[in-house]
């Protein structure tokens, strides 16, 4: 099959979305099957262009190249504006049930703008095409926020090769961290939802022999005992996790968060919020339970890490069961197959005109039906 794969920024960016593609692309390479990526850049919308205009821009562009693609696939409110049964839009979440996680403290004014106008667009886009959400918690959302039901659920997938366990003293050296102590680690994006307010409570609780690292978009201020990165490579992220003993992960809303899962499979400790795909990740290892912080407050996070690390042996337990986690649900081989079965459910039902034999030999009606997705290739 020949697949767009749309995103309004490159996946070389350190979002999740974007990773989303990158590692989707990957996937679907590794199947045989041919890929391009098609950014807002590409077609002409600069940085700060609303989601409105790279909507537009997006249908359009696909309006001139859809008849040398099998499918095209858009990540939620972005495919709102485009026609055609050809359509996948993917769900990481919904814009309402973001909006409302992080509602406390909001500008009440953005907080309906927000709920309103990407809202709408994601329940047109959903409502419109094939719908898959990355998690569990991502498909209710859409049945609670924008009644819609029958979304696929794949969660995200990753390189478990590159994203291993590796030598924490070689990894720390080649970050320029502390080669002895405990270190713990924050890995997200500035922004409310992320709870940044967290690192100036950890920086001020930090212990003789700990050490916190925050690799984000913006590097930030912090006391001495923190290392700050800002906009850490694809390629150097496995070390970060490889060279802390724990990864603290604060959320108000999360779909099928990259970084946890990335964390998980370097088989380093997690400390997180059970949002996202937090339930999926319990009902599949209980155990994992003890991995998560339900209150918001940045000293509880600590105090849980503290209390994991100091027993080896559980540490060690939950090390392995997140790492065999990710291996069971989270690899690129199980995502590509997942959405390649979406994709060919998606071909075979579609009517094609009868003046195209090379679709398919049996009619129905007047139309004939798509009988093998091989025969479509590069159309």
């Amino acid at each position: 099959m020949k697949i767009a794969l749309f995103s309004r920024n490159s996946p070389i960016t350190t979002g999740g979305v974007e990773r989303f593609i990158g590692e989707l692309r990957n996937a679907l390479l590794a199947r045989g099957h041919c890929c391009d990526v098609i950014t807002g850049i590409d077609i002409g919308c600069g940085v700060d262009a609303s989601v409105t205009a790279v909507a537009r821009r997006m249908a359009l562009f696909w309006n001139k190249i859809k008849n040398t693609y099998d499918i095209a696939l858009f990540n939620g409110e972005y495919g709102y504006r485009v026609k055609g049964e050809r359509i996948v839009n993917v769900f990481h979440g919904t814009s309402r049930g973001q909006v409302m996680a992080t509602l406390a403290g909001s500008h009440l004014l953005g907080a309906v703008a927000s709920f309103l106008i990407p809202g709408s667009m994601q329940w047109i886009a959903g409502l419109k095409h094939t719908r898959v959400a990355v998690s569990e918690s991502a498909r209710r959302d859409l049945r609670k926020w924008y009644w819609l039901s029958g979304a696929h659920v794949i969660q995200n997938g990753i390189d478990v090769v590159r994203f291993s366990s590796g030598e924490q003293k070689v990894a720390r050296e080649s970050l320029g961290l502390p080669i002895h102590g405990r270190i713990y680690l924050y890995s997200s994006r500035i922004e409310k939802g992320k709870c940044p307010e967290f690192l100036h409570v950890w920086a001020t609780n930090l212990g003789v022999n700990e050490h916190l690292v925050v690799a984000s978009n913006i590097k930030v201020n912090l006391p001495k005992s923190v290392t700050s990165f800002q906009n850490v490579s694809r390629d150097r992220m496995p070390f970060l996790y490889q060279a802390a003993d724990a990864f603290l992960m604060p959320s108000h809303y999360e779909g099928c968060s990259y970084a946890l899962i990335e964390a998980m499979s370097c088989s380093c400790l997690i400390v997180a919020s059970p949002v996202g795909h937090a339930p999926d990740i319990i009902r599949s290892k209980p155990v994992l339970n003890d991995c998560f912080e339900s209150r918001y407050d940045a000293v509880a996070f600590l105090t849980r890490a503290r209390r994991l690390l100091d027993n080896p042996q559980l540490a060690e337990n939950l090390r392995a069961n997140a790492r065999q986690y990710v291996l069971e649900n989270n690899t690129l081989e199980t995502m590509g197959a997942q959405y390649e079965a979406v994709f060919e459910r998606i071909i075979r039902a579609i009517p094609v005109s009868c003046s195209d034999a090379r679709y398919a030999d049996k009619k129905r009606g007047d139309s004939l039906i798509v009988k093998n997705h091989s025969d479509i290739r590069q159309r």
